[in-house]
């Protein structure tokens, strides 16, 4: 099957080594270069080492590389003191803060800005020749990353790269704010909609629910209001990429128990007909389907 360039960008080989090269070969030649016996050395990495991200798969590997030869360095012995700080979203200073629609994107991704102060103070502690790390993992600090409830708590999805990796179950035990919780890392939004979901009764009810409810989350990921997402035209219809199609996908194995393909969302079938489609195929509502009305 060839993949047209419309639906899959591709990065090349040269794209990937560029920015991979000068992260990996120029922290690897500091620590030839420089003595062994430093009061601190610091690397400047990215949450995008923890997180990943879309079309930015050469910076996420070599900030990776960065965390792991922090933690190599510290596990050898080779180096007293080192730490990879994978820092997030800067809203005041650098690139991206010059482009405030990326950086709305981000916030609305997960993650949680960072100032240059708290920058500062970050260095400031671990300058501090009173703080030692002897553990490898010590040697890595990361930043920028916002709870599951905080989002929920902003009408904002759990994204992804959260939801779907075991990295982050931990911070589904927290509530807004930060204090610790139980729970399954639900939103109450999720949980009415299954409950709406299997109060009904006839197939068509609940196909026109799950539709209803796409939309909306078309229109959360797009950051359109809901009434501009019409059910009777296709996802594709807005728009949406393979990218953003990933995430609906997420959403749908999460809420509804479906595992459905890219290909199926971005198909021609309309959001009201994808609706329908899914519903035989909703986890919870398997025992359940063969009484429903047609």
């Amino acid at each position: 099957m060839v993949l047209s360039d419309s639906t899959f960008s591709q990065m090349t080989h040269s794209s990937y080594t560029t920015t991979f090269q000068c992260k990996v070969q120029g922290s690897w030649n500091l620590h030839l270069l420089l003595p062994p016996n430093l009061d601190f050395f610091i690397l400047l990495s990215s949450v995008t080492a923890v997180t990943g991200r879309h079309g930015q798969a050469n910076y996420a590997s070599g900030n990776s590389y960065l965390d792991t030869l922090a933690r190599y360095l510290t596990s050898s012995g080779r180096r007293e003191k080192v730490i990879a700080l994978d820092l997030g979203v800067f809203k005041s200073v650098g690139h991206v803060a010059t482009q405030p629609d990326v950086v709305d994107k981000l916030l609305r991704d997960g993650f949680v800005p960072t100032e240059e102060k708290d920058l500062v103070r970050i260095l400031e502690y671990y300058c501090d020749p009173a703080v030692k790390i002897t553990k490898e993992e010590e040697s890595q600090l990361i930043t920028g990353i916002d709870t599951p409830a905080n989002l929920q708590s902003r009408g904002l999805d759990i994204p992804s790269w959260m939801a779907d990796s075991p990295i982050f179950l931990h911070l589904f035990q927290f509530r807004q704010g930060g204090s610790a919780a139980s729970g399954d890392g639900s939103s109450d939004g999720e949980k009415s909609f299954s409950q709406r979901i299997v109060s009904m009764t006839s197939v068509s009810e609940i196909g026109v629910e799950i539709a209803d409810e796409l939309a909306s989350k078309l229109a959360r990921t797009l950051a359109v209001d809901r009434k501009d997402i019409d059910t009777n035209k296709p996802v594709h219809g807005y728009g949406v990429d393979s990218l953003a199609a990933v995430e609906v996908r997420s959403w749908m194995k999460r809420v509804l128990g479906c595992d459905v393909a890219v290909f199926e969302i971005l198909g021609n079938a309309s959001i009201l007909e994808l609706g329908m489609n899914l519903v035989q195929r909703c986890e919870f509502l398997k025992d359940s389907f063969d009484g429903l009305a047609k």
